[in-house]
């Protein structure tokens, strides 16, 4: 009875990480540090992409920013699949390039003085409407540096005037120069074998 209990287990974890590794979430952020003037603001631009045939949200929220900073996403919350977004990104495991979805950052700080400042933002995919949910987490760290005062009215870049801006950037293909997160499929073979090995042990010796 124990033997079975055991071989039932390992065949529900197997379908449990079948589950999970159905959230395929690629990311690349285009840039990671702008430098701007004390009275300008900073657009960041995050690429989303999905290779995968499952559709799930995706939700940016902001984890950490110096105090009384506007920030502002566009998308906050966006629903990914493989057709998602107007950008084109070339992966390498790929033949073709693949449809991204650019979300932008758009950051407004308020008496800053210069020097370097970061903000922390976190992206979670999941399809909590499909029962048993997972979900995937990704964290990216963002730099603004505060040069200065520029003088003249027409060097004042505020969120209003990003706004207007804050579409994605074309059609040609990027190369991602790094990605945030790494491929689950070498955790998912090392678990797969771990749990095979315990089985084995379980009802070779119960």
């Amino acid at each position: 009875m124990d033997k079975r209990l055991s071989l039932l287990a390992f065949f529900a974890f197997l379908l449990l990480i079948q589950s999970a590794a159905a959230i395929s979430l690629g990311t690349v952020v285009k840039n990671d540090v702008v430098s701007i003037k004390d009275d300008e603001g900073a657009i960041f631009t995050i690429l989303f992409w999905n290779v995968e045939n499952n559709t799930y949200n995706v939700n940016l929220e902001l984890k950490d920013s110096p105090p009384n900073w506007t920030v502002i996403f566009q998308p906050k919350s966006f629903i990914l699949n493989s057709s998602s977004g107007d950008e084109n990104i070339v992966l390498p495991y790929m033949n073709e390039s693949a449809k991204a979805l650019a979300a932008k950052i758009l950051v407004e700080p308020k008496n800053a003085e210069a020097g370097r400042y970061y903000l922390i933002i976190t992206a979670i995919a999941g399809s909590p409407e499909k029962g048993l949910s997972f979900y995937q987490e990704r964290e990216f760290r963002l730099a603004v540096d505060v040069t200065g005062t520029q003088f003249g009215p027409e060097s004042t870049t505020t969120i209003s005037d990003m706004t207007g801006d804050a579409q994605p950037s074309g059609n040609n293909p990027i190369m991602p120069t790094y990605q945030t997160g790494f491929s689950y499929l070498y955790i998912y073979v090392m678990v797969f074998i771990c749990i095979f090995v315990v089985s084995v042990i379980i009802y070779k010796y119960a």
